[in-house]
């Protein structure tokens, strides 16, 4: 092979061998950058929405085969535009389309390319944001990337050969400006905190130095940032927002399609909100802000093209609930429950288990699951002082369920999840860390968004509405127990059944695969019968599950 060839090779699969070692080095650091979020609003969930950015770059980038580094920087580049959430999660996303843009055109990855790319990062992380405000992660990539050019420009070539010296640097950059953010902030320096978004850069810079230099570190924490007073001085801060009777109002985002300049959106969109991070690469953009009036914004928007991926948060609600709750009250120091699940098919069981799941009990389609059964999977866990918390994954296991719970000694939660898809939706919301009532009650707040469609084969004969006959082994599609469609083959009835079902009110679509579909031969199909950007918001998985096909759960 060619020298050029396996070396641009060697830099791809480096570049996504890193990427999965900050998903999983930030994943260990989330709670702990919840904790400490006071700006904009202290909503507590600037760690989770870093991650879910982080994570779905990851996911999107291993669907891709990539030959060439161009296109691995254009594909993690669009995979930001797309995965990015929350206000921290966008300027994140703008972070990593500024370093890949930079480094796309740079086929011979170099040390001294890292400044450049650092710095376009860093400006287009701050023209992404209406008003930049100082003592966020805007100042922490910032001032990363001023000091390291500033190196760059009075060292020879000391610096610019020694990866181990420019990681360390880079991550000491990263701490010191971490440690300053209170001196630009009143609000940090009165809530006992610096800055989470700019805590969760440092977490970053750390997961590359590790992946790089130590990877056998990967399992440790870094430096872990508390808030002063076990997080009192933020209740306190949080007690006067509500004593003045002030509104955080609706944290609102979405994808607009739109061939109206950046310019134009902008201009357009500030005079309706505030803390406005604007994401573009016509006819795509990414869009996350603040109002009070979510109607009007979304009145205006629709007037210059079509909304894709919206969602709408009470950002009141959520800081209230962190003020009822006072931060660490939250969190468990050891994993003091654990989650059970019924799943059937081996991609969904791995699926759960990725997600945390302690034990997945394999069910049989054609026969529920007995008292019996259930009370033998809870015993593993009797020696132990835990809790459990129960997805069946199926209303038909319900009764069971209930009276396993109140055999066993245990203490068992049950989550009402009627099928696989609603399992793993409530599944990607489980924290071990946090406790039992605060994971039941992000489950059942979700659960209301899923609606789910269910393809295969008819088992009999069916007449609909005395009208029309569809015949045995035809392809139906059922959601609410109702047939809601039939096609002649299973892949049609899928393109119908996405076209008729979604709408720009949604957030993604998940598909999960049964025993004979292939993975890639879906994708496939998808991408020549659905339009790019509404195939950008589809994630098909082999479930392996034998009754259904296709199971279609869209996310509201």
């Amino acid at each position: 092979m060619n020298s050029s060839i396996e070396n641009e090779k060697h830099i791809i699969d480096s570049v996504i061998n890193l990427i999965d070692d900050i998903v999983s080095y930030f994943d260990k650091h989330v709670g702990y950058v919840n904790d400490l979020n006071v700006f904009p609003v202290p909503d507590g969930d600037t760690g989770t929405n870093m991650y879910r950015t982080l994570k779905g770059v990851q996911s999107r980038i291993k669907e891709q085969e990539i030959f060439s580094i161009s296109d691995l920087s254009k594909y993690i580049s669009q995979a930001a535009l797309y995965e990015g959430r929350g206000n921290s999660g966008v300027i994140l996303a703008q972070i990593i389309r500024g370093l890949f843009d930079c480094l796309k055109d740079n086929l011979d990855w170099k040390m001294s390319t890292i400044p450049i790319a650092l710095a376009t990062a860093k400006n287009k992380a701050y023209s992404s944001v209406s008003d930049p405000v100082e003592g966020t992660m805007l100042t922490v990539i910032g001032e990363m990337s001023d000091q390291l050019n500033k190196i760059f420009s009075e060292t020879e070539t000391e610096t610019e050969n020694d990866l181990e010296a420019l990681l360390q640097i880079l991550s000491e950059f990263a701490k010191q400006s971490v440690t300053n953010t209170p001196n630009h902030m009143k609000l940090l320096e009165d809530s006992g905190v610096v800055d989470s978004g700019g805590y969760g850069i440092e977490i970053i810079v750390k997961a590359i130095e590790l992946s790089c230099l130590q990877p056998m570190s990967l399992d440790l924490l870094t430096t872990v940032r508390t808030p002063e007073d076990s997080g009192q001085k933020i209740k306190q801060s949080l007690g006067q927002h509500f004593d003045h009777e002030e509104s955080y109002g609706f944290c609102t985002q979405f994808v607009l399609i739109s061939e109206c300049e950046e310019d134009v959106l902008r201009s357009n969109l500030e005079a309706l909100c505030t803390s406005l991070v604007l994401l573009s690469d016509t006819p795509v953009n990414r869009i996350h802000l603040h109002t009070d009036d979510v109607e009007n914004v979304l009145s205006v928007t629709k007037s210059m093209g079509e909304i894709q991926d919206l969602s709408v948060e009470d950002m009141e609600n959520q800081a209230f609930g962190s003020y009822v709750n006072n931060l660490n009250e939250n969190y468990l120091d050891e994993d003091l429950f654990k989650m059970v699940i019924l799943s059937s098919g081996e991609g969904n069981t791995e699926m759960f288990l990725e997600l945390g799941a302690s034990s997945v009990l394999s069910v049989n389609p054609e026969a529920n699951p007995s008292v019996s059964e259930l009370l033998d999977c809870f015993s593993q866990f009797e020696n132990n002082d835990v809790d459990l918390i129960l997805l069946p994954n199926d209303k038909n296991v319900f009764s069971a369920a209930s009276e396993a719970a109140k055999i066993t000694e245990l203490n068992v939660t049950i989550i009402p999840t009627e099928n696989l898809g609603q399992g793993l939706e409530c599944a990607a919301e489980f924290d071990p860390q946090m406790r039992v009532d605060v994971n039941e009650k992000l489950m059942l707040e979700i659960l209301p968004n899923i609606q789910n469609v269910f393809i295969f084969p008819s088992a009999r004969n069916v007449s609909i509405k005395n009208e029309e006959t569809i015949l045995l082994g035809e392809p139906i599609a059922m959601k609410d127990g109702s047939i809601i469609g039939s096609s002649k083959t299973l892949d049609s009835l899928l393109i119908e059944i996405l076209k008729n079902e979604i709408n720009f009110d949604y957030e993604r679509i998940l598909i999960l695969l049964g025993k004979d579909k292939i993975k890639a031969q879906v994708d496939d199909f998808l991408d020549n019968h659905m339009e790019s950007v509404v195939k950008s918001n589809i994630e098909t998985y082999y479930g392996g599950q034998d009754h259904y096909d296709y199971l279609v759960s869209i996310i509201k």
